[in-house]
């Protein structure tokens, strides 16, 4: 019996750290695996919210054309931030596995970033990979770096996908 009342307090104790026993799709990735793994990524904005974000697609970088869709996410405890890293030009941004720079942290027991939106900003939304630190960052020009290396990097893996053109030998 008690064994069982140690395992018990154990469990209680230390219940946050194991909350989440399956963390989001994206949460260990690199950079490159978030846009070679995702389905689906657009530029938008979004247009309603309530736990249910609603975005308009402005620009599909990779997956299926639509014009909306719909993002459940949980709201982040935290304020807004419109911050872009100086339009992702801050080395400290690229520094792999560096969650402190991250508009969007993770809370203890959480199983996802919870982001924030705010309608009239653009969002470059990973939609199947809400784990990454970086798959929901605000893009304010299209001069922005982050915006930039995930055209380049969907561009060229479709060339890829495609070969060598027919006339090519």
């Amino acid at each position: 019996m008690k064994k069982y009342a140690i395992i018990l307090a154990s469990l209680l104790l230390c219940g946050k750290a194991f909350a989440c026993a399956i963390p989001a799709q994206g949460s260990y990735w690199s950079r490159d695996e978030l846009i070679e793994n995702t389905n689906s990524i657009y530029l938008a904005t979004p247009v309603s919210k309530n736990h249910q974000f609603k975005f308009k697609v402005i620009e599909v970088l990779k997956g299926q054309e639509v014009a909306e869709f719909q993002w459940r996410t949980f709201r982040s405890k935290k304020e807004h931030s419109s911050i872009d890293f100086n339009s992702h030009e801050n080395p400290d941004f690229w520094k792999e596995g560096d969650e402190k720079v991250a508009r969007s942290p993770y809370y203890g027991g959480a199983c996802t970033l919870q982001f924030t939106f705010v309608p009239g900003e653009n969002y470059l939304i990973f939609k199947e990979s809400p784990g990454h630190f970086h798959s929901a960052e605000i893009i304010k020009t299209e001069s922005d770096k982050w915006y930039k290396y995930v055209r380049a990097k969907v561009t060229h893996n479709k060339s890829k996908q495609q070969g060598p053109s027919a006339g090519t030998r």
